[in-house]
């Protein structure tokens, strides 16, 4: 359906939201107006993961710098481990990304908020006496790094917008924005950062995207957040592990359903997220679960750097989430001809986009496999509900 000029695509931390005014075919040789690079789950020093994507993230990124066009690069949540600390994005995520922060879209995730306790061991472990006590030792050092503020005042230093810094136009600590792009003023794209996680009134976010979406007539809009609501993965549809995560899974406890409900209110395309440590890509759906040419299409790009998750598709953890387009990497008939695809390597989705759509592919960091599959559409036409 478009010409993919550039030659890869990258992938994404990220959860997206595409809205298009119309859903009529694109020309096949219409070339593309700007580029999005996205993954998630990014930077641990003990692991060569997320140096091998940024390597091969940065090469993609001279090809789109010959051809002029711009581009961004949306970073899903989960950017420094182990606990998201100071300490962690000064020396995980800082000598990879620092050089790329000026063109870097982020959102928090769960592991930003982590951290209650000390630089080392953020009370986690031991028994709740134990960590009742540790919480309490080390007041101080939490009131510093808790409700992700590390994040915060690491990307406090990007570029402003009206006076403030992008994660927190809309208030101290907040994390969710929108920008155009690849125009500031005339788009075609609408950009958001939606933040489950956010300490602040989450109805207060509510309003601020309702309000955002309704006012914003970018005939595509790409939302972006941490949690998934939808993933064959580890922490998703259908596992029988014990998660260590409940207070922050995003399928059980629903953290993600309000974005996703909203996105599809106002005629959302695309869904970007991280948190399931695998790349894998779903047909349109409502956020119910039902297949629907006007739903959304989701991603998972959890494949920036952190351990990869194993089991995909094994009995003893999980089962296949609704719609999905993927396989497992380890099944016999799994091929990359096949209809959609899981990932279990390192690496970033790239998005290429065009005026009403928008085509993606999978890039391993090994730079062995391009992952090529049905991989393009147009945008969902925009909705604007008469009660708002």
């Amino acid at each position: 359906m478009y010409r993919d000029v550039l030659s890869h695509a990258s992938a994404v931390l990220v959860i997206v939201f595409l809205f298009g005014a119309s859903a009529h075919a694109q020309k096949e040789d219409e070339d593309p107006i700007g580029v999005l690079f996205a993954v998630g789950d990014v930077a641990r020093c003990s692991s060569d993961g997320d140096e091998a994507t940024v390597k091969r993230l940065k090469a993609e990124i001279d090809e789109v710098s010959k051809t002029g066009l711009k581009y961004k690069i949306i970073l899903l949540g989960d950017l420094a481990y182990s606990n998201g600390t100071e300490a962690d994005f000064d020396k995980c995520f800082k000598p990879e990304w620092q050089d790329l922060i000026h063109h870097v879209l982020p959102t928090p995730g769960n592991h930003e908020y982590d951290c209650k306790g000390t630089k080392t061991g953020c009370c986690k472990t031991g028994s709740l006496a134990h960590r009742k006590k540790c919480r309490k030792t080390n007041k101080s050092y939490i009131r510093k790094h808790s409700h992700a503020l590390p994040y915060f005042n690491f990307f406090a230093k990007q570029p402003q917008s009206n006076g403030k810094p992008l994660v927190s136009v809309n208030g101290p600590r907040t994390g969710y924005y929108g920008v155009r792009f690849p125009d500031e003023k005339n788009g075609p794209w609408y950009l958001v950062s939606v933040n489950p996680y956010s300490k602040t009134d989450k109805n207060q976010q509510k309003r601020w995207l309702a309000e955002s979406l309704s006012k914003n007539k970018d005939p595509c809009v790409l939302a972006f957040m941490h949690p998934f609501r939808f993933s064959s993965g580890y922490h998703g549809h259908g596992s029988k592990r014990k998660s260590t995560y409940k207070n922050t899974d995003a399928v059980k406890f629903g953290k993600t359903a309000w974005g996703y409900e909203l996105a599809q209110k106002y005629g959302a395309s695309v869904v970007l997220s991280g948190h399931d440590h695998h790349y894998e890509q779903f047909s349109k759906q409502t956020y119910h679960g039902q297949k629907s040419d006007a739903g959304i299409r989701s991603f998972v790009v959890g494949t920036g750097g952190g351990k990869l998750y194993p089991g995909l598709y094994q009995r003893k953890y999980t089962t296949k989430a609704p719609n999905s387009e993927g396989c497992a990497a380890q099944e016999i008939d799994c091929k990359p001809e096949n209809n959609g695809y899981i990932e279990q390597k390192h690496g970033f989705l790239r998005i290429n986009l065009f005026n009403e759509g928008y085509s993606w592919s999978f890039i391993t960091a090994d730079g062995k496999r391009t992952v090529h599959l049905p991989n393009n559409d147009t945008c969902t036409a925009r909705v604007y509900p008469k009660d708002n």
